[in-house]
């Protein structure tokens, strides 16, 4: 275990406070979403992305939070022809747990779709 109040990449010449890394992250296509990681073009800390249904999904992290109150942020592509951009929220029907988020992505129209670029970053303690 090593204990840091900061931290500094080589070749950065700004350091940071360990506690503004992000604890995890993915970007994910949510129209190839099977199982697992499936799906998943890049992330660090995501153990899985599961697709309940059109437009809802459950982000897995690796490492739990300490509690179910971390910061998740996420942005969504526009898709070509779609008169707008896709919107992304936290499911109001299933209250984020320590270790896992669900979302909703919706159309401009607020019809939920499988957006193929699903971005989110994920900030807290862990446990």
């Amino acid at each position: 275990t090593i204990t840091v109040t900061n931290i500094k990449a080589t070749g950065e010449t700004a350091s940071r406070a360990v506690s503004g890394v992000a604890a995890a992250w993915v970007k994910f296509d949510g129209s190839a979403v099977t199982s697992n990681l499936t799906g998943v073009l890049a992330s660090f800390g995501v153990a899985s992305v599961v697709d309940n249904t059109a437009g809802d999904f459950t982000v897995n992290v690796s490492s739990a939070f300490s509690t179910a109150h971390y910061s998740a942020a996420s942005t969504n592509g526009v898709i070509a022809n779609s008169g707008g951009i896709f919107s992304v929220a936290e499911n109001a029907a299933a209250s984020p747990t320590a270790s896992a988020y669900r979302l909703n992505v919706c159309s401009p129209g607020g019809t939920q779709n499988d957006n193929t670029s699903i971005k989110l970053t994920f900030h807290g303690d862990l446990a």
